[in-house]
């Protein structure tokens, strides 16, 4: 099954984490995070959406999802103390 969180900051979204089974792998997750970043204004009509590298782990299914976000996490370069992890989803 895979799950899906928001990476929150002061209220903002600022990163997406999937983390599925692996298709290959017997006994494996695949852990992503897509790290966001908005860009322009609302004002003039500039504001966008801006996805950057995306960053991928393989972990045993013994990790903990939890683990494998704050792993993830690091990787991204976002500081896990000034985040909020939010389940959004179950996909």
């Amino acid at each position: 099954m895979t799950t899906k969180h928001r990476v929150v900051h002061n209220g903002r979204t600022i990163g997406i984490v999937y983390i599925s089974p692996h298709p290959e792998f017997a006994g494996h997750k695949v852990g992503s995070i897509i790290p966001m970043a908005r860009k322009g204004k609302w004002t003039d009509n500039t504001s966008e959406i801006i996805f950057e590298n995306p960053v991928h782990d393989i972990c045993a299914d013994s990790t903990p999802d939890e683990k494998i976000i704050e792993a993830l996490l690091g990787e991204a370069a976002i500081e896990p103390w000034k985040v909020k992890i939010v389940a959004d989803s179950l996909v």
